[in-house]
């Protein structure tokens, strides 16, 4: 009885907590508010997006919390528990901080935003910020980016978010809210000059009117006032809503954290203009004639593909024999040829290739086979297996392994009658597991600043350099703790448990050494010097960090909320999108994976915040019926229940169930997990059936079945994708798939406006300064095009990005070479 009645006592509390928290409205998504921080970890007060200080009526008569909790309660304020948190981005004063703001019930009216900068700038979290404070600055908006960004997209009679149109509209959805029913008179801060400035509908840049509902989060840009400088200021969001003319309306308050640096400009930090960059289009110093003729029937192009260059391309050349011979096209009944190319690529009629193919990686040894098929299958005690002393691998480390063939290709293991029989080792690679600690940092060669351009060229060595390698041994320490670290629950930041140096070090040296699809990971070696290599790399791993590492994530995470709950069917596809659809498109067509619908697959992680949903899944609809939705509000932890309830869904689960007898769909309509195995993985997620193909292609089971070169050739990424993140045996996957990815989309990228490997070289040469080399990265990455704005959006955490890069730099002291 005693246990029930407690129960009923926490019961209790519990709805009178959530009483106040009706309807869920929207929050502020970036920079991360303090209410959509806590209740992603330990349990913070309320419903994320529904911090209304309790909904009209209470706040009729109580007033506001100034981060939307209740006016009695201010527990999102300081000193109080869920105060004050590290700041979530870093802003200029004097120029724009993106703003993200997600709704989930579309009610119209619009958004202000203020900016409360503490007399000491914030250090001390225990002093409460005012409104006061809050109305010294309304910020305004980026009117321009505004108008352009939601054009099209308003209500009739209105044009864009600007148009506030004040008192007096005939569309209610824009007309001025009323304030009538405030106590004694008091200025709560909801209504038009009630908490601060209140824009002239003639000149409005404060006031940011809702567009018509949309899918998406909503992005704007407001100026941070010049001369600013604070270590944490506090930005309020404050949401206006329109459903209610001519009543008190309802609003909803959020507060995030933010850095604010003066520099004194009013443009974003550079020292040296980033020249515009230009396609140089290489051709042949004297023509090459082909010794055969092309192949004539449609039958013979059919079995034509590229080794290093695409499948079109060979074919739109008649797959001469001449490419054959140079190594860049082949038949599909022969093995492609690694007889070194030509120093310029050939030209066709059409296109001619935009990356330098290179020669496949040797192997080590008395001319060891060269594929998979003709290797014996070592075993742990396998006495074929040796170790080549390269970074320190013995013979039983390489036997550890099972002398898998991506290590035997990389040069550290060796199959052969007896260890005598190993031929010389090259003198730098990466150990296998463990390195001695370096004594002193290395030295990079010097980059001498030129007016000259020069072009780098790209990756043809088959071991890494050894100033590269050498400064990557010396940071392990620094890259676990600094440059490898997750936030936890808690706020606080600790090394990752996924992405750790040693298979970040083996994923280089194999995607350096063996490559994949002709391309190799560019390390800045040739004449181009080992700084480019490693700016690269530092570029690479500011987007991981990003991207996964900060969440200690491989799989793919459900975060789509669709009705204020996260559907099952996420795993299908986030945000409308369709993974198993994503096939390859034209020559490369015959790469992707074939959609299985019997596969069963459940990801191997999943977020840890309080309530968080379960792992992805994949299985036939014939097993999983109709499906439901994950309640992240859920509590079940219920061992008085009949019967008890557990949180038994991941490992430390606190809250959250999954809701299987209501039908809930994704936003692409799904209702089902059939053939939905291709949620995004690894470091940078690779996502969809033709991106996981053409990992298979190139670096798996079925490059080694069809005889090419394949560093995994025991992994079929089309069979199991999971693999990417499950593999015990090589768990470097993480960092190859995104290396990958890497070569392939961002090394390789070459339009009229930015050539990756130029604005590389141009921005080691010009003193690594300024953010246009990162940002155009971060771009690509984010949003498929070489700047901040694209047609698929906005790129997500500038800031983050770019704090990130300059980690990486320090962490490997890149600027103490320059």
């Amino acid at each position: 009885m005693r246990g029930e009645m407690l129960h009923l006592v926490l019961a209790t509390a519990a709805l009178a907590l959530r009483a106040t928290y009706v309807e869920a409205h929207g929050y502020l998504l970036v920079p991360r508010a303090r209410n959509l921080i806590y209740n992603g970890g330990s349990r913070g007060p309320g419903d994320v997006q529904s911090m209304s200080a309790g909904g009209t009526a209470v706040e009729r008569n109580e007033g506001h919390g100034l981060c939307g909790d209740l006016a009695s309660r201010q527990e999102f304020m300081a000193p109080n528990q869920y105060g004050p948190t590290e700041p979530q981005v870093t802003a200029y004063a004097g120029q724009d901080l993106e703003i993200q703001v997600e709704i989930t019930a579309h009610h119209w009216g619009w958004f202000e935003f203020r900016l409360c900068v503490p007399e000491d700038g914030g250090l001390d979290k225990t002093q409460p910020i005012t409104q006061a404070c809050l109305n010294e600055n309304v910020l305004r908006f980026n009117e321009s980016f505004t108008m352009n960004s939601y054009k099209g997209e308003m209500e009739s009679g209105v044009s864009s978010p600007a148009d506030y149109v004040g008192p007096g509209a005939d569309n209610y959805r824009f007309e001025h809210a009323k304030c009538p029913y405030l106590p004694d008179g008091g200025l709560r801060g909801s209504c038009c000059r009630t908490g601060g400035t209140c824009s002239d509908p003639s000149d409005n840049r404060e006031r940011w009117v809702l567009p018509k509902p949309q899918d998406e989060p909503y992005v704007m840009r407001y100026n941070i006032p010049e001369g600013i400088s604070c270590e944490r200021c506090v930005l309020q969001w404050f949401y206006q809503t329109g459903n209610s003319p001519d009543s008190y309306p309802e609003g909803f308050w959020n507060c995030a954290d933010i850095r604010i640096i003066n520099d004194g400009s009013t443009s974003p930090p550079s020292t040296a203009a980033t020249p515009t960059l230009s396609v140089a289009t290489p051709s042949p110093t004297s023509a090459i004639v082909a010794s055969t003729s092309a192949p004539t029937t449609s039958s013979d192009q059919d079995n034509c593909f590229g080794n290093g260059v695409s499948d079109e391309w060979c074919r739109n050349t008649g797959c001469a024999q001449v490419y054959v011979d140079a190594g860049y096209c082949y038949f599909a009944a022969e093995t492609p040829t690694t007889s070194n190319p030509p120093t310029l690529e050939p030209t066709s009629p059409e296109s001619s290739p935009t990356t330098l193919t290179t020669t496949l990686a040797p192997t080590i040894g008395s001319e060891p086979p060269t594929t998979v098929a003709n290797l014996p299958a070592p075993t742990s005690s396998s006495a074929g297996c040796y170790g080549s002393n390269i970074g320190g691998a013995t013979d039983a480390w390489c036997q550890s392994n099972n002398c898998a063939q991506v290590y035997i290709d990389s040069g550290h293991c060796i199959l052969s009658n007896s260890p005598s029989e190993t031929s010389a080792s090259p003198t730098t690679a990466p150990p296998p597991t463990q390195t001695p600690p370096m004594t002193a940092s290395p030295t990079i060669a010097q980059v001498t600043p030129s007016n000259q351009p020069t072009t780098l060229v790209a990756p043809t060595s088959s071991t890494m350099p050894t100033e590269v390698y050498e400064v990557l041994i010396a940071a392990e320490e620094t890259m676990n703790n600094d440059v490898l670290r997750s936030q936890q629950p808690d706020l606080t930041w600790a090394p990752s448990t996924l992405y750790r140096h040693g298979d970040f070090l083996r994923a280089v040296e194999v995607m350096h050494a063996q490559g994949a699809g002709g391309k190799h990971l560019y390390l800045g070696q040739n004449e181009d010097g080992p700084l480019y290599g490693l700016v690269n790399l530092a570029a690479f791993l500011a987007q991981s960090m990003k991207e996964t590492i900060q969440y200690d994530a491989c799989s793919e995470n459900s975060w789509d909320l669709v009705n204020g709950y996260y559907p099952v069917s996420n795993a299908c596809g986030q945000l409308g999108q369709s993974y198993q659809d994503y096939t390859c498109s034209g020559a490369d067509a015959h790469m992707a994976c074939e959609v299985d619908p019997t596969m069963e697959i459940v990801a191997t992680t999943n977020a840890k915040w309080y309530g968080a949903p379960g792992p992805l899944r994949c299985a036939p609809r014939a097993k999983t019926g109709s499906t439901g939705y994950w309640d992240y509000s859920a509590e079940c932890n219920k061992p008085w229940a009949s019967p008890p309830e557990t949180c038994s869904v991941y490992e430390g689960q606190q809250a959250g169930k999954e809701i299987s007898n209501v039908e809930l769909a994704n936003r692409a309509g799904r209702t089902d997990l059939e053939g939905c195995c291709w949620w995004g993985r690894g470091v940078i997620q690779t996502t969809g059936v033709c991106n996981f193909g053409k990992l298979n292609y190139y670096l798996g089971a079925r490059a080694a079945a069809e005889g090419r070169a394949a560093p995994y050739a025991d992994v079929n990424f089309c069979q199991d994708p999971e693999a990417i993140c499950s593999s015990t045996q090589y768990p470097e996957l993480k960092w190859t798939a995104g290396f990958w990815y890497w070569m392939e989309s961002v090394e390789s990228w070459s339009s009229s406006d930015f050539v990756y490997l130029d604005a590389l070289r141009v921005y080691v040469d010009g003193g690594m300064s300024g953010t246009a080399f990162i940002d155009a990265v971060s771009g690509i990455v984010n949003r498929g095009c070489p700047a901040l704005s694209c047609p698929a959006g906005s790129v997500d955490g500038v800031q983050d990005r770019r704090d990130n890069f300059e980690r990486v730099i320090a962490a490997l002291g890149l600027r103490e070479q320059l």
